[in-house]
């Protein structure tokens, strides 16, 4: 594990609890899935160090763990429960050209040969500074504070 002001770098990815809880509720069993493929389960604040400006962050319990796993497990075991339900559809290396977007929500997306793909959810992981939160802010269906 390498150490820089203010943040940890690890070649071990982990979650933010708050995704972890949002992905268990939509996969359920994923955290169990996680273990099975070679997870640890990380105490905050207790299992790793933390250093900022000041030196190192003193001990503490905020409550809970995260988990880690290596990126490209953490990324396969998802994958494959969601390759497994039988109302999803995933298109690897699909070019997309754009989000459709209805009333500040993305029902689908637009593909670069202009098919049209509508979907209850449609799971954008380009980040706050990707098309869709683009096109959201463009279209005044949402204000980003960078």
């Amino acid at each position: 594990m390498r150490f820089a002001w203010g943040w940890v770098r690890a070649r071990t990815p982990t979650s933010l609890k708050a995704g972890e809880e949002t992905l268990e509720r939509l996969l359920p069993g994923l955290r169990d899935a996680l273990y099975a493929a070679g997870a640890a389960e990380i105490r905050v604040g207790r299992d790793v160090d933390f250093f900022d400006p000041g030196g190192p962050v003193p001990e503490c319990d905020p409550g809970f763990s995260v988990t880690a796993l290596s990126r490209p497990r953490y990324e396969r075991v998802p994958r494959d429960k969601v390759r497994a339900l039988a109302n999803v559809t995933l298109r690897d290396e699909t070019p997309v050209a754009g989000c459709l977007v209805d009333e500040g929500s993305c029902v689908g997306v637009e593909l670069s040969d202009g098919e049209q793909v509508l979907a209850g959810l449609v799971v954008d992981s380009s980040g706050m500074n990707g098309p869709l939160c683009e096109k959201l802010a463009a279209d005044g269906e949402a204000d980003f504070d960078s």
